[in-house]
């Protein structure tokens, strides 16, 4: 019976962990326009819930060969676009961005996905790569970086390490 306990216990840690992998892999590439499998979850977090469904979502996943950069080569929707990042607030959101303010100080602003434990940025820098974002908010006449709350999807492939970066933001 224990034997047969162990085993069950195995094979269901095994088969969730496939599954969420899955499950993630779909929910992505859905969102990404792109077909997703065969990759390794580095990270994958999520604290949305509650009553407004607020929260942060945070995933990454690190791919076996260049599949993933040729579908993205390869959209044509225009919401995948080659490094380097020409938003500002797309900058602002992954990295921060430190200017030069009229009294001659430096302010720094954002990045708003960060880890809060240390303050750093969820998203790593990337050096060639592919980024992806969709301003999800009902509120497009006000510029993003000025409304009082937020709602996006961004991604960021790093063609180098073979690392897909996924990130959601709901306030």
């Amino acid at each position: 019976m224990i034997r047969f306990l162990a085993f069950f216990l195995v094979f269901f840690q095994l088969f969730s962990s496939c599954d969420a992998s899955g499950t993630l892999n779909r929910e992505m590439g859905s969102v990404l326009g792109l077909k997703l499998s065969g990759g390794t979850v580095l990270a994958n977090w999520d604290s949305h819930g509650g009553f407004h469904g607020d929260g942060t979502k945070f995933a990454a996943i690190q791919f076996p060969d260049d599949s993933v950069a040729d579908q993205i080569r390869n959209t044509e929707d225009g919401r995948w676009k080659a490094f380097p990042i020409q938003e500002e607030e797309v900058r602002v959101i992954l990295y921060g961005v430190t200017k030069r303010q009229p009294d001659g100080t430096d302010a720094t602003f954002g990045p708003i996905l960060y880890d809060h434990d240390t303050g750093e940025p969820l998203f790593p820098q990337v050096e060639e790569g592919y980024y992806f974002f969709w301003d999800r908010h009902s509120d497009t006449k006000t510029p993003l970086l000025e409304r009082p709350s937020y709602n996006f999807t961004v991604a960021v492939y790093d063609a180098e390490k073979k690392i897909l970066y996924y990130g959601k933001l709901d306030t």
